[in-house]
């Protein structure tokens, strides 16, 4: 059974059942979930488990549920349905994580070095105005 096989029958189990059998499901999740960078399953409830579009792409949305001290907490996690559709999902995972990441980068670059125009030419006009009144 492989791994969009194994949601399928997770999503039927937390629809089915109070407390679903998902500890195989957890643990393979948990491996995409850690090489995309995002919180994992771990020890937390599996509230529900299902399937959207998002700028033409589906993905998988797992939230889950936990307590700390009486108070609930909760976390969204999501995956392109395309990595668990892939050969080698952990590899596929980290491919992904690893192309936002990068662009990212670049962005935070691209944003610095525009900051960096500007500063440049405001120094020269305040320079100017600068030298100018001294004389």
């Amino acid at each position: 059974m492989n791994l969009l096989e194994m949601t399928h029958e997770a999503i039927n189990q937390v629809g089915t059942y109070l407390n679903p059998d998902l500890d195989n499901w957890k643990n393979e999740i948990d491996n995409i979930l850690s090489a995309l960078g995002e919180n994992t399953i771990g020890g937390d409830k599996v509230e529900n488990i299902g399937f959207y579009f998002w700028s033409n792409q589906e993905y998988l949305e797992i939230k889950t549920s936990y307590s700390v001290r009486c108070c609930e907490q909760s976390n969204e996690m999501h995956i392109p349905i395309y990595i668990l559709e892939s050969e080698n999902p952990i590899k596929e995972a980290r491919r992904y994580f690893l192309s936002k990441e990068l662009e990212e980068a670049k962005h935070k670059v691209n944003l610095a070095q525009k900051e960096l125009e500007r500063t440049q030419t405001k120094l020269a006009e305040i320079t100017k105005t600068y030298e100018g009144e001294i004389k």
